[in-house]
């Protein structure tokens, strides 16, 4: 059974996690045993489909694990929680109508429209933990409803995605998070402490963490993502012999 994302998130420290984008469960189960605190599995970018998930969540053991789906489609949330996700990361988030799509397929009636199927994970007063709702704060009309976003009932938090950000606020493409990016996750971090809700952020690699951890976010994903880092790897240890 995963551990309770909700209890980690209480003790008030950061949380570290990273993205699995493989579909081979060997890779999750990898990742889950390398000690972040939470893993999300991606189906927006990633290879992953439906008949992945299973063997994927199966594969990550107690680390609390989530899934991004490919946007507000209720059927994807909802799927991917009755498989045993902790939560789900819902990208594009641009508007108040968009977000509490996302977080009613979270939850049963009459906190949200969620159908309940017993599959593998469903919650109860005296079962599963509420699951996570994360809203991808990534698109210009998004950072302009920030504050509006984070207070929808559900949701969770709120994640930036600070590529596809930048390029929406008129930015180049680079792995760093831009000054204007900065701004809108400062406006995100006061908005969910103002509402109790999660800040989250995606790095883009270690060399940005520190910069998410000035700025108090609760969640961060410290070391980017599965494909990119075996990538580096193997690139050094390609060149290693020819120094």
């Amino acid at each position: 059974m995963m551990a309770n994302i909700h209890e980690l998130i209480a003790k008030g420290a950061p949380l570290y996690g990273a993205w699995a984008t493989s579909n081979d469960p060997a890779v999750a189960e990898a990742m889950a045993g390398s000690g972040y605190d939470w893993l999300c599995l991606d189906s927006q970018h990633g290879p992953l489909d439906w008949h992945d998930l299973l063997p994927l969540l199966r594969a990550v053991g107690g680390t609390p694990t989530l899934v991004r789906t490919g946007w507000t489609d209720q059927m994807q949330i909802m799927r991917a929680l009755d498989m045993g996700a902790s939560g789900v990361v819902v990208p594009m988030v641009s508007t108040v109508e968009q977000a509490k799509l996302a977080a009613e397929a979270c939850f049963y009636p009459p906190r949200g429209n969620r159908s309940f199927g017993p599959i593998r994970n469903y919650y109860a007063a005296d079962n599963q933990p509420d699951p996570l709702c994360l809203c991808m704060i990534e698109t210009a009309e998004g950072a302009k409803n920030v504050e509006k976003i984070a207070a929808v009932p559900g949701v969770g938090g709120l994640l930036i995605g600070p590529a596809d950000l930048a390029l929406a606020l008129g930015e180049k493409l680079e792995f760093k998070i831009s000054d204007a990016a900065l701004k809108v996750i400062d406006r995100v971090v006061a908005a969910c402490e103002k509402n109790k809700k999660v800040s989250a952020m995606a790095t883009m690699g270690p060399a940005n963490a520190q910069a998410m951890m000035d700025s108090c976010a609760a969640f961060i994903d410290a070391d980017g993502i599965d494909v990119l880092a075996t990538s580096e790897y193997q690139l050094h240890a390609a060149q290693e012999p020819r120094l």
